[in-house]
């Protein structure tokens, strides 16, 4: 792409504003001031309405094309975004925001060589740059946009690499389904960064679901070495004792977990799940109340309580469970799979019949 920008819009460039009149200029602050507000309020038209009065006011000021250019990109307007930004760097050639601005509208216009050309810019102003490629890998994230998340951590990645962006990338491969991409940038964060306990938790968490719990257990106990009041450390670890059959040992980790964060739902079922293994099933079922307390909507919960009641022998509760996890997951075959034993337990050989027809057709994939 060419480096050359195109000049500002000549009808705002007008050799009759008073861009140098201090009064003007004064006022074209209190525009920025106000349109600042009116976007962090979420009005767009107020301040891009805001922004372009200033513009008129001081076509000489890169900050009002900037502004609006910010403002237009977030009301999804791309293309005037640009020709804003273009118009700020024009009038400042070293505006590493504006670089960066453009590099991100670039990014989510899918032109990935356009903007790594302006974040390289970015950066060649300012070597503190590439934070903004984090925040807007950290956005596409939130918006589920992991394809485009990962991208963005790519560029900054590329820039200047540290275990922040890593550990960033590493979420957004994780929310992809990419595992061993997440597990490799987990572990190239703590490469930069030894002490990074979130690094060590979230690849003990995806070792936990590769089945490799002997590897996930050592990060855990690292990241409670490094510091003791984590919570997803200690739950983390007891996931992998319980794997390992030290089923008291799981217990006692849950327990500290959820001494450290009374709301962690997951504390409670990985503590159920161990109880139910050292045929406690009465704390079990208390364990399994408390994660439905904090999490109405999960099915898991209802299906594993579901065993817990079956053990007990109550089989009306068990069948209570097991059609409350199939309503919130109606292609939930395990669920099925339990209350027709449930239901053929209890004589309702025709129900128990249809749950495992249900059952079959949803394991071959129907």
């Amino acid at each position: 792409m060419s480096t050359d920008r195109p000049k500002p819009d000549q009808a705002s460039a007008s050799p009759a504003s008073p861009g140098a009149d201090p009064g003007a200029k004064a006022e074209v602050r209190a525009l920025m001031d106000a349109g600042v507000r009116e976007l962090d309020g979420g009005n767009l038209p107020g301040a891009v309405e805001a922004f372009e009065k200033a513009m008129r006011l001081d076509p000489t000021d890169p900050w009002p094309f900037y502004n609006l250019g910010v403002a237009k990109a977030r009301g999804g307007d791309l293309p005037g975004a640009l020709s804003n930004l273009y118009a700020a760097i024009w009038l400042k050639g070293d505006f590493a925001r504006a670089f960066n601005e453009l590099g991100i509208v670039k990014l989510r216009m899918k032109d990935f060589a356009g903007a790594l050309q302006e974040f390289t810019r970015a950066a060649e102003a300012d070597p503190k740059a590439a934070g903004a490629l984090k925040d807007e890998g950290g956005e596409s994230q939130a918006q589920s946009d992991q394809a485009l998340a990962i991208r963005a951590y790519d560029i900054a990645i590329g820039l200047a690499a540290d275990s922040e962006l890593l550990l960033g990338r590493g979420d957004a491969r994780r929310l992809a389904g990419d595992r061993a991409g997440a597990i490799e940038d987990y572990g190239r964060a703590l490469e930069l960064n030894p002490r990074e306990a979130r690094a060590l938790i979230a690849r003990g968490n995806e070792l936990v679901e590769a089945g490799r719990h002997a590897e996930a257990r050592s990060d855990f106990e690292r990241a409670i070495e490094i510091d003791p009041l984590l919570p997803d450390a200690y739950n983390g670890r007891g996931v992998c004792r319980c794997a390992q059959e030290d089923y008291i040992g799981a217990v006692e980790d849950h327990d500290r977990a959820q001494q450290l964060d009374p709301e962690l739902t997951s504390a409670f079922f990985n503590r159920a799940k161990a109880r139910t293994l050292l045929a406690d099933y009465q704390g079990a079922i208390a364990d399994y109340d408390q994660a439905l307390r904090l999490r109405p909507r999960y099915p898991e919960a209802y299906l594993m309580r579901g065993k817990a009641w079956s053990m007990l022998q109550d089989l009306d509760q068990a069948v209570a469970d097991y059609s409350a996890a199939v309503t919130l997951k109606p292609d939930y075959a395990d669920a099925y799979r339990n209350r027709s034993i449930a239901k053929r337990r209890m004589g309702d050989v025709e129900g128990a019949r249809e749950d495992d027809q249900e059952c079959r057709r949803l394991a071959a994939g129907g």
